[in-house]
C-alpha cells in the first residue's frame, strides 16, 4: 500500500476540507503523483479556517492565556476569533464583542481570504452552536455564492474539553 503522510497545518476544519477535496479528486481521476506532489500541498497551503470561541476559560485552564485575560473577556463579553499561521500554530486574528459582530467578522476574513480566486470550497462548524452555524451557512453562501463545495462539520466533545462549546467557524479553500 503507498502512503504519504502531510501535515494539514490547520485544525479540524482545514483539514477536513482538504480530505474531503483530496476524495473528490480521487473520484475525478486524478493521478498519486499529481494528487501528492501538487495538489495535497497546494489546498493545504490556500485553506484558511477561522472561528471564535465563546468563552476564553477553557483556554486559561489549559494554560494558554492567564487567569486576568478569561476574566477581562469574560466581563467584556469578547469572542476572540483564530486562525492558524502558515507553519501551523494558532493564533488570534481579531476580537469582537457579540454574536453580531462575529458574524460579520468571519465573512469579512473569509471574503478576504478569497482574494480574486474564481473557484472555491467554503466550510462552516459549530461546537454547541447549530443554530448559529446556520445563520453563518446562509450569510457566507449569499457573500460568496459561487462555490464549488460547501460542507459543515461539528465538533466533538473531545475538542470542546480543550475549548468549550459555543464554538463557531467558517472557512475558505482556493482552488485555483
Amino acid at each position: 500500500v503507498t502512503m504519504e503522510v502531510f501535515d494539514s497545518k490547520s485544525g479540524a476544519l482545514g483539514q477536513g476540507m482538504t480530505v474531503l477535496q483530496l476524495a473528490k479528486d480521487i473520484a475525478a481521476g486524478m493521478e498519486w503523483d499529481e494528487l501528492t506532489r501538487v495538489r495535497a500541498p497546494r489546498l493545504i497551503e490556500n485553506t484558511f479556517p477561522f472561528f471564535s470561541l465563546d468563552t476564553l476559560k477553557y483556554l486559561q485552564k489549559g494554560g494558554r492565556i492567564g487567569k486576568v485575560t478569561a476574566m477581562a473577556g469574560a466581563m467584556l463579553h469578547i469572542k476572540p476569533i483564530l486562525t492558524f499561521t502558515p507553519d501551523g500554530e494558532l493564533c488570534s486574528v481579531a476580537k469582537v464583542r457579540g454574536s453580531g459582530q462575529l458574524t460579520r467578522k468571519l465573512l469579512e476574513l473569509v471574503t478576504e481570504r478569497r482574494g480574486n480566486c474564481a473557484h472555491y470550497n467554503l466550510a462552516v462548524e459549530h461546537g454547541g452552536a447549530p443554530e448559529a452555524m446556520e445563520k453563518l451557512r446562509a450569510q457566507l453562501t449569499a457573500v460568496l455564492p459561487d462555490y464549488e463545495n460547501l460542507w459543515d462539520g461539528h465538533i466533538d466533545g473531545t475538542l470542546s474539553t480543550y475549548i468549550g462549546s459555543g464554538v463557531l467557524g467558517a472557512a475558505i479553500q482556493r482552488l485555483d
